[in-house]
Order: C-alpha cells, then sequence, then structure tokens
C-alpha cells in the first residue's frame, strides 16, 4: 500500500491484491482485543466497581461493531480496482485514515496478546501453531499498513 496523491484533502492510495486481501482479511477479524483488556483502572488498590468495568467493556465493543460496519462499507465503495497502476485505489480522508489506524492498532495488539505477549527482551518468545499463525501475521501486516497511513499522513518524517 502506498499513498499515490493528495488532492483536496483526500488521500489516495494504491493496493496491490495481496494488499487488498490482507487488508481485507483483518477487518474481517476485527475486533482482536478481548473486552476485559479494556480497564478503568490498572492498579489494584483502584478496583472499580463491576458496573464501571462492565459499562466501559460494553460501550467499547459497541464503538468497535460501529467501526467495523463503518469499514465493511467504506471498503466496498471506496476501494475501486484500478487498470493504470494495476490494482486498486482506496481514496480516504484524514478522519477516515484516524479511524482505520485504530482498527489496525486494535488488531496488532490484540494478535499480540494474542500470541503472549512476546517479549524476547523477557523471553517471551513466540511459539507459531495452527491456531495462532494468523495472528502473526496480522501483527506485521497491520503494521506495515500502519505505517504507511501514517507515512501518508506525516509526509515521511
Amino acid at each position: 500500500m502506498h499513498l499515490l496523491k493528495v488532492k483536496d484533502g483526500a488521500y489516495q492510495f494504491h493496493l496491490h491484491e495481496r494488499d487488498r486481501v490482507a487488508l481485507l482479511a483483518m477487518l474481517r477479524r476485527y475486533p482482536v482485543i478481548p473486552a476485559p483488556y479494556h480497564r478503568v483502572a490498572r492498579q489494584p488498590e483502584a478496583a472499580p466497581s463491576p458496573d464501571a468495568q462492565r459499562l466501559l467493556e460494553e460501550s467499547v465493543a459497541e464503538r468497535k461493531r460501529e467501526h467495523k460496519r463503518y469499514f465493511e462499507s467504506l471498503l466496498t465503495t471506496h476501494l475501486r480496482h484500478s487498470e493504470r497502476p494495476p490494482g486498486y485505489r482506496l481514496s480516504l480522508d484524514r478522519g477516515q485514515i484516524e479511524a482505520l489506524l485504530q482498527v489496525l492498532n486494535d488488531v496488532r495488539v490484540g494478535s499480540w496478546l494474542k500470541l503472549g505477549a512476546p517479549d524476547p527482551d523477557e523471553g517471551r518468545e513466540v511459539v507459531l501453531s495452527k491456531r495462532n499463525a494468523f495472528y502473526a501475521v496480522a501483527l506485521t501486516e497491520s503494521e506495515r499498513f500502519e505505517w504507511a497511513l501514517l507515512k501518508a499522513v506525516h509526509g515521511g518524517e
């Protein structure tokens, strides 16, 4: 995925078939972060009431459902086949890019969690299996898409 041009606040990207397939696969799996991961408070001494935690989880879940519906609709209307260059064009405004970054970040962080939160510095390596292989791919692919979007918005800074 790379930026073709920016015109009148619209960012036009080119995607190869592989990009289109990867992006759609990640959006189909979204959300990946489990609801209980989102906490009202992380410190045990500031434990929230169960009602507050439940309300947060419901609110986050609803926002994620809205994001999913929004991007399923957006991609069916904004992702067009292109002859030159061959592949697909995706046109997004800054707000749509911001929302897509949130979705991709959920896929990236959620995939990292599904892989056991690997951290080689702490001796937690990824152990790949048939059950978690998708998450290893989703982790790197979502990061690649995030990078392309951020680079486009910030001009390669």
